[in-house]
């Protein structure tokens, strides 16, 4: 089969991507094309929906590089990230800060290797225990494989995660993330503490206009609740590098937990809502050797605690806000969450999780 590839970024496209490409480049790809369709600000790049040849990728490359050389825009790298037919957060690779081109032998080989990379990430233990978990087919890879050209967000822009609506209550009311001058892998792995969308209003208000603006164009564009990735430069140039639908879990809660006398009340943000009454655990031998409900802990967790989190009834955090990974998986298994909690919770401790709410209660008795 001819590996299909689409470009976007150099015209607007006048007309819907072939149906054929489009079932087989992955939805995050069909998303960016979809956008820069519509006429919203997208970082130029091209999908391909399996591994191409040396000299097919060097002209995709060298196309790409002259487009942004013609708009003054410093394009030497590259995001390769991957585009699954079905959403699996974190579960494929992603590679930052890839040459475009460089002057040797072969000028696209640190791009090949790392669409490589990408590609073989479907393999990986964890994206297989994901597919299994979600009853994703293994066979064929439905992947595909993006170059994108890079945003710089340091000096004072920022990478950050608008939601259209609240992912708790499902209410249209525009919130989001932000992290200022760097990238937003930290933002959904945890590892950084998030800054609200209000400093964008402080410090980009132009910015933040036109991203409230896009937020409203795209629910009523998509007619369902979205999920947008966005990059704002120090300049004030803002870009959007991901739009989806979002998730929200699936049963209703009423009501919040009944706090017993002497509770100690820990506040976070909410993850997603649900009420678990459990026993804090950290790893499986805690989950063997302390009763149930279990309710994982951990700074924040990552797609390798995907197996654990499995296993869990509910999970707590100490750090990240609601698009952290914590919060992202929790509603897609439909489990209570609270993240952001700022403070340390050890084995054995008796809790209640009040995902609605953004509360844990630990209990004294």
């Amino acid at each position: 089969m001819t590996p299909q590839v689409i470009v976007w970024g150099s015209k607007r496209s006048r007309y819907p991507m072939p149906f054929s490409a489009a079932t087989q480049v992955g939805t995050k790809a069909v998303g960016l094309y979809t956008l820069h369709r519509w006429g919203f600000p997208v970082p130029p790049g091209f999908a391909m929906s399996r591994m191409i040849d040396d000299y097919t990728l060097s002209n995709h490359a060298v196309a790409l590089r002259g487009f942004c050389l013609s708009r003054s825009i410093d394009s030497i790298q590259v995001a390769v990230r991957s585009s699954p037919s079905v959403s699996m957060p974190g579960m494929l690779s992603t590679v930052l800060n890839v040459p475009l081109l460089q002057n040797s032998d072969s000028p696209v080989g640190a791009l090949r290797k790392n669409i490589k990379a990408v590609f073989m990430s479907w393999l990986s233990v964890k994206a297989i225990e994901y597919r299994d978990t979600f009853g994703i087919p293994h066979y064929p890879p439905r992947i595909g494989c993006i170059v994108q050209v890079m945003v710089n967000p340091t000096d004072g822009g920022c990478s950050g995660i608008m939601f259209t609506h609240n992912p708790i209550t499902k209410t249209r009311r525009t919130m989001g993330e932000i992290i200022i001058s760097d990238y937003g892998e930290g933002l959904v792995g945890g590892t950084v503490k998030p800054t609200k969308l209000r400093w964008v209003r402080e410090y980009h208000p132009k910015a933040y206009k036109r991203l409230l603006n896009y937020g409203t164009k795209l629910f009523k564009l998509t007619g369902k609740p979205q999920d947008v990735e966005f990059v704002i430069t120090k300049e004030s140039k803002l870009y959007l590098v991901q739009t989806r639908d979002m998730k929200f879990s699936t049963e209703e809660q009423y009501g919040s937990a009944i706090t017993e006398e002497g509770d100690q009340i820990l506040k976070g943000f909410p993850g997603c809502q649900g009420l678990v009454e459990g026993t804090i655990v950290t790893t499986e031998l805690d989950m063997t050797a302390l009763p149930k409900p279990h309710i994982l802990y951990r700074d924040m967790t990552t797609t390798d605690d995907f197996g654990i989190m499995k296993m869990a009834d509910a999970f707590v955090t100490s750090m990240g806000g609601p698009t952290c990974h914590a919060a992202i998986v929790a509603r897609s298994m439909n489990k209570p969450c609270v993240v952001g909690l700022q403070t340390s919770l050890f084995p054995g401790t008796k809790v209640c999780v009040d995902g609605k709410a953004g509360i844990v209660y630990k209990r004294v008795k």
